[in-house]
């Protein structure tokens, strides 16, 4: 039985150019992917992952 959930996070004129997020709770698994992105937007995208990982130490028991 397929656990995995796919959301799209943002619909795009281009049929080949995608951002969605799988997640599959059973695995506690949290997968992002993106398709044809600007470079300068996988930057932005790279930054910020950065931070929020850098910020989760905090969390962290």
């Amino acid at each position: 039985m397929k656990t995995v959930q796919t959301e799209k996070l943002r619909e795009f004129e281009d049929k080949k150019q995608f951002a969605r997020k799988k997640t599959d709770p059973s695995k506690r698994l949290v997968t992002y992917e993106f398709a044809r992105l600007p470079a300068s937007v996988q930057a932005e995208l790279d930054k910020a992952i950065r931070l929020v990982m850098g910020n989760m130490q905090s969390f962290e028991k």
